[in-house]
């Protein structure tokens, strides 16, 4: 099996995901992502030896979840199913979560960092503050073709986090501060729980749609456009192959 895929697998216990386990492992076999090759940890940490790129990459992993939190609160206003609803919501609020968690992480590492008020009142933006008993008012709901390509996208999405958390993790512990070592850890395990979760919701429940074969073959294709447009941009953001 694929390594990023047995990674994911095993992670979230997914030997009884059936489907989901066969379209994942299909799909990275045929177009193995770049982010589950050892290349790619050589080049990530080629780049975290240099503590502007570590400070800016943290920055950014800030805003990138407040945009995620945004856009699945978007998806919530458009899903009919109140079950399917609650899981997504969860997520959204989660990942507004993260935004604030990686504003602290990049505090806690790097304690002596200046910031400029602007950068720093953009960072401090970055979430949007969801909260669980919020959710937001509906919108013209989606067919599930679209928000099952959607959820789609969220897993390969999630994978890629969840690898790139533990690289980073594995740098940061390394040089933050001895006084901020259990503060970081606590918030490194909290976000890594999360995006482990956030894979496994979607992985279920892309493995219940896929009971019904039409729909089992039109995720096989699915998964495979997304994957290949994914590692494409992947490629095209990180430079390594």
């Amino acid at each position: 099996m694929n390594a990023a895929a047995k990674l994911t697998v095993d992670a979230i216990d997914g030997t009884s995901l059936d489907r989901y386990t066969g379209l994942l492992q299909a799909t990275f076999d045929s177009d193995p992502p770049p982010f589950g090759t050892a290349a790619y940890g050589d080049h990530f940490y080629a780049h975290a030896r240099h503590p502007d790129w570590l400070a800016g990459t943290l920055a950014q992993n800030a805003q990138v979840e407040g945009d995620g939190a945004r856009k699945l609160q978007d998806l919530v206003s458009r899903v009919a199913d109140p079950a399917l609803t609650n899981l997504i919501w969860r997520h959204a609020v989660d990942e507004s979560n993260h935004a604030r968690h990686y504003e602290s992480i990049l505090y806690l590492v790097f304690p002596d960092v200046v910031v400029d008020p602007d950068t720093a009142a953009a960072l401090h933006r970055a979430s949007p503050s969801l909260r669980l008993p919020d959710p937001p008012a509906e919108s013209t709901p989606s067919s599930d073709a679209v928000i099952y390509d959607e959820l789609i996208q969220m897993n390969i999405g999630e994978i890629r986090t969840r690898i790139h958390h533990c690289l980073f993790t594995s740098v940061l512990v390394q040089i933050v501060p001895e006084t901020n070592k259990d503060r970081l850890a606590r918030l490194l395990d909290t976000i890594l729980a999360d995006e482990t979760n956030h894979i496994a919701y979607t992985a279920r429940l892309i493995d219940s749609k896929t009971a019904d074969p039409e729909w089992y073959d039109w995720a096989l294709a699915c998964f495979a456009q997304r994957t290949r447009e994914f590692n494409e941009l992947t490629v095209t953001q990180v430079g390594a192959h």
